[in-house]
C-alpha cells in the first residue's frame, strides 16, 4: 500500500493539502506518536466531538491507518516529493 496514494484516494488533499483550509492541522501531525494519529484518523469525533474531519473507521483497517500516520510523520502533504 502507497500511503500517499491512499491519502489522495480518500480525498484527504481537498482540506489538507498546502493551501488547504485544514492544512496547519496536519502540521501537527510529527508531534503525536503514529497510534494516535492512526486513531484521529479512524475515529477523529472521540477526540474533538463535532470536528470537520470525517471518520475513516470503516474505510481503513487499523493497519491501513497506522501505515497513513507514519507517512504523515515522516512526509505527509507539502513534502517537495509530493507535488501538491
Amino acid at each position: 500500500m502507497d500511503p500517499a496514494a491512499l491519502f489522495t484516494k480518500l480525498g484527504c488533499p481537498v482540506c489538507h493539502a498546502p493551501g488547504a483550509r485544514y492544512h496547519g492541522k496536519i502540521l501537527t501531525a510529527p508531534h503525536k506518536s503514529p497510534e494516535m494519529l492512526a486513531k484521529w484518523i479512524r475515529t477523529p469525533e472521540k477526540f474533538l466531538p463535532n470536528t470537520a474531519m470525517p471518520s475513516y473507521e470503516t474505510l481503513l483497517d487499523e493497519p491501513s491507518a497506522l501505515a497513513l500516520a507514519r507517512w504523515l510523520k515522516e512526509a505527509g502533504p507539502g513534502a517537495p516529493t509530493h507535488g501538491y
